[in-house]
């Protein structure tokens, strides 16, 4: 378990650094800095709930998949979801996770209140539930990035060009491979938290 507790870290610690350096790379773009501390001072609650949901979108949208790395591996019907990011798809994120849980858990619970499902009903419920949860959090999370962004200060450009920054920092395909073998280590440390929080 200390092997991948090691890898998750090391995925964590890549993302920090493609935020830092999205943050870099877009520096120039991002205007004044004294533009977004006087906003923050004018409307602190507004500031904070603005952060928090530019945190939320930004966590759930980097590092992203970029269309050429799609289009290589067959997947290139993925890009087809995301037209409003240029093709760029989400990767796995715990937000999500999360979502398509709770929107699969409720699916089947619909299933069961309504009428006695076989298993491969519930099961085929499941899937569908959490398949389409996990979509619908990645546009509202994209939403949130925008409209976050837009209330801490910057414009909605500025917001796309920090995003687009931070995620171009990590399309290598080696880290992409990287960030993909990631995911069963992700899902794993989620249902032990979801475990223990059951329990």
């Amino acid at each position: 378990m200390g092997l991948l507790s090691s890898l998750d870290s090391l995925a964590t610690l890549l993302i920090i650094a493609s935020l830092i350096a999205g943050f870099w790379n877009a520096g120039n773009s991002l205007g004044s800095i004294s533009e977004i501390v006087s906003h923050m001072i004018d409307e602190p609650q507004g500031f904070g709930v603005s952060a928090a949901l530019f945190y939320i979108g930004l966590d759930t949208w980097t590092p992203a998949i970029p269309p050429e790395f799609l289009s290589q591996k067959g997947f290139v019907w993925i890009s087809w979801l995301y037209p409003f990011t240029g093709g760029w798809a989400p990767h796995f994120s715990l937000w999500s996770c999360l979502f398509g849980i709770l929107t699969a858990t409720l699916a089947t619970l619909i299933l069961h209140k309504w009428r006695k499902a076989s298993l491969f009903k519930t099961a085929l419920a499941w899937i569908v539930g959490f398949l389409t949860g996990y979509y619908f959090w990645t546009l509202l999370a994209w939403h949130f990035l925008m409209i976050g962004g837009q209330g801490i200060g910057l414009t909605a450009s500025q917001v796309y060009d920090l995003w687009h920054s931070a995620v171009s920092a990590t399309e290598n395909p080696y880290l992409q491979i990287f960030f993909l073998a990631n995911i069963p280590i992700s899902f794993l440390w989620l249902f032990r938290r979801i475990g223990r929080f059951a329990l």
